[in-house]
């Protein structure tokens, strides 16, 4: 269990006694609740848990793969200790299991949460994201959030019937203004929901996909989780890349405690009630950590320098996209690349909502866009624009000074 160095004794021999006799409050999830669009259209018979297969089903989802391509807050540099989003939703997934073990929730449900929490994001991280949301907003008054996007990913890219309550925890993870109590919201159906996710597109000042709630206990743990993982990779990273500053340094034992603290302050904290929460203590403490990171680390040349023209060479990749699209061009690689692809993987499905090559045109560019790697991005700018690109916006090779 959590080391007992930020858990008092008499609670660590309360939750061992209840756990040992099963007298604790049932808070987790029941499996037997879970919702689907499609609750008839399930093929299975091998009586998995709902959740686990959830978890497969995004695990073999053709974005999954993706998440090794695109690194969180230090891009264009070539460096395999730098973290990129596979290594990012595991650790989210293992702090979240940590949590949710010692809470006794549902474990399946948040690992499946965890995983698929960041499908939807951009390449080049919230700098890509910020660039794609202002350009979308500017041509269809719709606005891009990554976390929307993950769930628009597993309704309508590649729809696979994933539960409501697996979806919700994914639009709910955004946990960059962190509270001290989070509730779970009432949500009852499939189509509620949905109205929910549409109504994050069209808010005129962007916040509903920022403020989107999860309808569980789990999908809470995950929103919490996802900030302590980023807090303590991206100071791991910056340390790689010797970003020397004592405000941010800190030895991998340092790290380690900061993680059980937080672990150990949600568990005291929500044990046992029907909400996630912090002591006013550790809220603070997280707080001024994630403080710290934003004016040392996200504000930084490193992490932000090579990136100044992004909005530039985004704004004409999605010009010419558009207009390839728009007007049939079928050898363009939105085409080539994004909706045959798709289309070949649509042939094989039949949980369709409508058909993708439907979609407004707008949003086929930006779930092609959105999609991408960082490298694929840049290799793409590059055929389309050759020799435009500008010399800043190059990878920093193992054995450069860059």
């Amino acid at each position: 269990m959590a080391k007992t160095k930020y858990l008092p004794e008499d609670f660590c021999q309360r939750w061992e006694e209840e756990n040992r006799n099963g007298t604790y409050q049932k808070r987790g999830f029941d499996n037997r609740e879970f919702i689907r669009l499609f609750p008839d259209r399930s093929t299975d018979t091998s009586l998995m848990d709902p959740f686990v297969k959830d978890f497969q089903k995004i695990q073999w989802c053709p974005y999954y793969n993706r998440y090794s391509g695109k690194t969180q807050v230090f891009a264009l540099y070539e460096n395999d200790d730098i973290t990129r989003r596979d290594i990012h939703v595991q650790h989210v997934a293992q702090i979240s299991k940590i949590i949710g073990r010692r809470l006794h929730l549902n474990e399946d449900l948040i690992e499946a949460i965890a995983i698929a929490h960041d499908l939807g994001h951009t390449p080049f991280g919230h700098v890509g994201e910020k660039c794609l949301d202002k350009l979308f907003y500017a041509h269809t008054g719709r606005h891009f959030n990554h976390n929307i996007q993950s769930v628009r990913i597993l309704t309508e890219i590649f729809p696979n019937n994933i539960s409501m309550q697996v979806l919700d925890g994914v639009a709910g993870h955004n946990g960059e203004e962190p509270v001290r109590t989070l509730r779970p919201a009432k949500r009852e159906t499939y189509a509620g929901f949905l109205d929910e996710i549409e109504a994050c597109y069209t808010d005129p000042e962007n916040r509903k996909a920022r403020q989107f709630i999860a309808s569980t206990l789990e999908g809470l743990v995950v929103r919490f989780s996802d900030v302590i993982a980023y807090l303590i990779s991206d100071r791991l990273d910056a340390a790689h890349l010797d970003i020397d500053n004592e405000n941010i340094h800190a030895t991998r034992k340092e790290n380690t405690e900061t993680i059980s603290r937080l672990e150990s302050d949600i568990i005291l904290n929500s044990y046992g009630k029907d909400a996630i929460s912090m002591s006013g203590e550790g809220l603070e403490f997280l707080q001024t950590e994630m403080r710290k990171n934003y004016q040392f680390i996200y504000t930084s040349k490193e992490a932000n320098g090579k990136l100044s023209h992004m909005q530039e060479m985004m704004d004409r990749m999605y010009e010419r996209l558009l207009s390839d699209l728009v007007n049939g061009k079928e050898d363009s690689y939105i085409f080539r690349h994004h909706l045959r692809y798709i289309e070949k993987y649509h042939s094989e499905k039949s949980l369709l909502i409508r058909a993708y090559a439907e979609t407004e045109p707008n949003q086929i560019v930006v779930d092609f866009i959105a999609s991408m790697t960082d490298r694929y991005f840049v290799h793409l700018f590059d055929k389309l624009f050759p020799g435009e690109r500008r010399p800043e916006f190059e990878y920093a090779g193992y054995f450069s000074d860059k």
